[in-house]
């Protein structure tokens, strides 16, 4: 106890002996408390016994540090030692003082040592049992708690807890000799918690060490060829099938657009851009929407000439005559004279209703046609709407694009030109040289070096409308996405030029092409991430992004190749890199299973002793961490096995297991607090539970001992009735410490008595109300039917079973069965083994050990089925249950449920049977009001 944590005790004159702490709290007895000269607390050993280490006092938050806490009413105590007095004036002592003749049995029965209540005299020692029941109540914050066999669960400080097992050792020589030694060892606590960090460190060194030398696997790296080639498999098919469906669009589009945005912008030379903008349209006097005057054709094509531009390149549809044909005339003999002009032609296409798809081509009004050459002037639109690629293909007749037109008119072949669509982007919208219309048609002599020996395109700029600035002819383009920005249609017949020009247009991989890429890496990946461990594979899976990504940007920038590589960095490596966690998950824990069989033998090894290889299995770390509570056939809590997890090898079995007769263990599937279950299958090939208990896993041997007493008392009767587990054979090795029993295995929670021993896990009660919340009111009552049978069989051979909950109770075939029998003893046994044994909130107030006793739990356990809720809220109705069609039912067995619970002795049912009658009257009542 920490100085200045707790308050006093505050003696109340009223209180009596044996009355008091029921509602207060607890102060240790058996010791006298003084202030050192250093000025921190002691307790000190005292020959003058307390025998009732209680008081009613009040614990309150310290504020004052100088405050101490003191024990007071010793009107019981007692000198157990006379030559403490040997200095002492004895006038005034009683006898009962001073002497033994006093009853040991007088004193505050939770708080009394096992050998008080037996009726041997007061020691010191006893005096330590009840200042660890001080203690433990303080540490659980509950002062009114008694010490179950489960109170080891409630303090999580594993060194206090050792302290308190001192205090609770069942033979008093085992317990502290001196109340000194518990204050040192309080006091100490943080120097023994700092020592014990450094012995796990170690331990955890020398495990490690165990594990590389014992299972030989290199760090990082484990080879599992099946589960890898499914991981490459899964990779694999989930690359093609988004390949070859329509889902694959945005990663195939973000494939193409992303090294676009990552790329450098290029300026191209060769190209002049010239636009019919808004503000050519205001200086040359030309209406908004409307034919810009065909004549200022004319002057631009008579000055490009003289400027000696390389070709014109009108992305402007000449469909119609002009009003004055001369203007016609004179624009066909300005292109004639320059002799290399190319103009845009489209195709229009029809679907009258019932009739079939007509396409027209739409060309350049004569004479406009016959001096110059067209070219189709239309791109194609993505899912997206935006632009990729060139037209291909023209659907009506010789129609070539314009593009592929103007190379052509310059003298050059198209080659492998027509081969790929694919449009290669120099940058954002802008990114072609540029001029506005009226600027060339002014006499500026320092314009003609700017439009000299260049290709010139002349398109629709961007204009001031009512609804804004835009354009009558903007297209989205891989820059869209990031810039919002659209650009001109006359833009990207320009882009296409260069890029036929240039020979710079993107190439995209082939279909049987990029199904081998992705087959290829979606092996590599699946396969690869899958023989490494989670955080390697992590690390491996980044670099594979990174280096894909890399190899990507690298092929469109320079070898201008693409493919759709974000399905492999998007989807095919976190495909890869999550089976690879779930592979290692199941592995992990195999590992994990292994280590802890694995390390104590091979400790045991190194050292060349047997005794410690049965030390060193004593103290291996329970698995507990690897899974969550289950319970076995015989209804110990145990650790779950991970079911979906790759199963631990044999050399579980092989080095921990003893030797059971005609019986293989195949695997340990629980530890308990006194002993190990394995699954066990026998020379014909049945499968069996099998629970081992060690006398090592006690302090002393009672525990052991009253264990295998349950076991010899229940094994005669345990195959007399359906409601009982089938012991089937018992053995015991007095000389290693240990005996076995053989139980009939329990159903598995998925495919009953159809037994997998990868996947083995019992069903019980408790692992029901866990999956389902509760019960219907006609299964709660069967299971009342059948468990109040079975008890009442237990009964009337003179046995209680003191341990009734609902992970004790198990089926087998379907049928609840009673289990765990370690602490069934005799009726009308009363002895310390028949005290505050079993599990909190099952326990009746009287204490355990009677018929009534074993009532009251198994009541405890209906409320539970049939009510949803903790015992410890009982009798606590849920606010559901007016909803629950079998309300009524419910309330009528809830009224057996607490008679069976009644505190008080006296008005609970005495006997099983007698609340098996009214189980039974309540389902026939239930039975004809369903018939009427």
């Amino acid at each position: 106890m920490e100085r200045g944590a707790w308050g006093r005790g505050a003696y109340s004159a009223g209180d009596a002996a044996g009355d008091r702490g029921t509602g207060g709290g607890r102060i240790a007895g058996g010791a006298r408390r003084r202030r050192d000269p250093s000025g921190r607390e002691a307790v000190e050993q005292s020959d003058c016994g307390v025998r009732s280490a209680e008081c009613g006092v009040r614990i309150s938050r310290i504020r004052n540090p100088k405050s101490t806490a003191k024990l007071t009413d010793f009107g019981i105590g007692q000198v157990v030692s006379e030559e403490i007095l040997a200095q002492v004036t004895k006038a005034g002592f009683t006898q009962t003082l001073v002497g033994p003749s006093s009853s040991s049995q007088t004193g505050t029965f939770v708080y009394m040592a096992p050998e008080l209540l037996a009726g041997k005299p007061a020691s010191a020692q006893a005096d330590i049992y009840s200042l660890g029941v001080v203690f433990y109540q303080l540490v659980t914050g509950d002062l009114a708690r008694p010490v179950t066999t489960d109170w080891s669960e409630e303090v999580k400080d594993p060194l206090l807890r050792e302290d308190l097992k001192r205090c609770f050792a069942g033979n008093p020589t085992a317990r502290f000799a001196r109340a000194g030694e518990l204050a040192t060892n309080l006091r100490s606590l943080p120097e023994r918690r700092a020592a014990q960090a450094e012995r796990e460190a170690q331990d955890s060194a020398r495990r490690e060490t165990a594990l590389r030398e014992v299972l030989k696997v290199k760090r990082g790296l484990t080879l599992n060829w099946r589960q890898a080639t499914m991981g490459a498999m899964l990779t694999v098919l989930a690359g093609w099938c988004l390949l070859i469906s329509r889902f694959d669009f945005g990663l195939k589009a973000l494939s193409f657009d992303l090294p676009f945005a990552l790329r450098p912008d290029i300026r191209p030379g060769e190209v002049l851009i010239v636009y019919m903008d808004d503000e050519s349209r205001r200086r040359l006097g030309q209406d908004l929407g409307r034919l810009w005057d065909r004549s200022l054709h004319v002057n631009l094509v008579n000055q490009l000439t003289r400027w000696k531009a390389k070709a014109i390149v009108f992305d402007i549809l000449f469909e119609s005559p002009w009003p004055d044909p001369k203007v016609d005339e004179q624009l066909a003999a300005a292109m004639r004279a320059h002799g290399k002009v190319v103009t845009a032609a489209t195709v229009e296409t029809t679907h009258p209703q019932g009739g079939p798809i007509t396409r027209r081509g739409i060309l350049p009004v004569e004479p406009i046609r016959s001096a110059s050459v067209f070219g189709l002037a239309e791109f194609p639109g993505e899912l997206d709407t935006r632009i990729r690629r060139r037209p291909q293909n023209p659907s009506w007749g010789a129609l070539v694009e314009l593009p592929l037109k103007t190379i052509e008119v310059l003298g050059s072949r198209p080659g492998d030109r027509t081969r790929s669509p694919w449009l290669n982007f120099y940058g954002p919208p802008g990114i072609i040289p540029s001029m506005s219309y009226f600027e060339v048609l002014e006499t500026n002599a320092a314009q003609r070096s700017y439009i000299s020996d260049k290709v010139v395109f002349v398109g629709q700029g961007k204009a001031i409308t009512p609804a804004g600035v835009r354009s009558f002819d903007e297209h989205g383009t891989p820059y869209t996405r990031w810039t919002g920005l659209l650009s001109p249609g006359v833009e990207l017949q320009a882009t296409a030029f260069l890029n036929l020009w240039r020979g710079e247009w993107l190439t995209e991989l082939s279909p049987f092409a990029e199904v081998i890429v992705l087959g290829f890496l979606g092996i590599v990946f699946g396969f690869g991430l899958t023989m490494f461990r989670t955080s390697v594979a992590a690390w491996i899976g980044a670099a594979g992004v990174c280096l894909i990504a890399g190899l990507a940007l690298w092929l469109v920038w320079q070898q201008h190749l693409w493919f759709p590589w974000l399905i492999v960095c998007g989807v095919q490596i976190p495909c890869a890199l999550g089976w690879s966690v779930l592979v290692n998950s199941k592995r992990l824990y195999a590992e994990r299973e292994l280590l802890r069989a694995a390390i104590p033998v091979e400790q045991a090894r190194l050292a060349g002793s047997s005794a410690l290889a049965e030390a060193a299995t004593e103290t291996a770390p329970s698995p507990s961490h690897a899974g969550a509570e289950r319970t076995t056939a015989d209804g110990s809590a145990l650790t779950e096995l991970d079911s979906a997890g790759s199963r631990a090898p044999e050399v579980t079995a092989a080095s921990m297991a003893p030797a059971i007769p005609d019986h293989e263990l195949i695997r340990m599937i629980g530890e308990g607090g006194y002993g190990q279950v394995w699954l066990a299958r026998d020379v014909i090939g049945s499968y069996h539970a099998v629970k081992v208990v060690y006398r090592r896993k006690f302090s002393n041997a009672e525990p052991y001992e009253r264990e295998f007493r349950g076991i010899q008392k229940f094994t005669p009767i345990s195959r007399t009735h359906r409601g009982l587990i089938h012991i089937l054979h018992v053995g015991k090795n007095d000389r290693e410490g240990w005996f076995f029993y053989i139980i009939k295995l329990g159903d598995d929670e998925v495919s009953g008595q159809k037994i997998n021993p990868a996947t083995y896990s019992a069903r019980n009660l408790a692992q029901e109300l866990k999956k389902r919340g509760k019960l219907s009111f006609a299964e709660s009552l069967e299971l009342g039917l059948a468990l109040t049978e079975a008890l009442q069989h237990l009964h009337s051979h003179q046995l209680i079973h003191r341990d009734i909950k609902p992970s004790n109770i198990v089926f087998v075939n379907g049928q609840p069965k009673f289990a765990d029998i370690g602490l069934v003893t005799d009726l009308h046994e009363r002895s310390p083994a028949t005290t505050y044994v079993g599990t909190e909130g099952y326990i009746p107030p009287e204490g355990p050990g009677t018929a009534a006793g074993d009532v009251y739990s198994l009541g405890k356990v209906l409320y539970e089925a049939s009510m949803g809720k903790d015992r410890k809220q009982f009798p606590e109705l849920p606010t559901s249950l007016a909803e629950r069609a079998d309300c009524e039912a419910l309330l009528k067995l809830n009224e057996i449920i607490l008679k069976a619970c009644d505190p008080n002795v006296q008005a609970r049912y005495p006997c099983a049977d007698q609340m098996q009658v009214d189980l039974v009257r309540l389902q026939t009542e239930r039975r004809g009001h369903a018939a009427k």
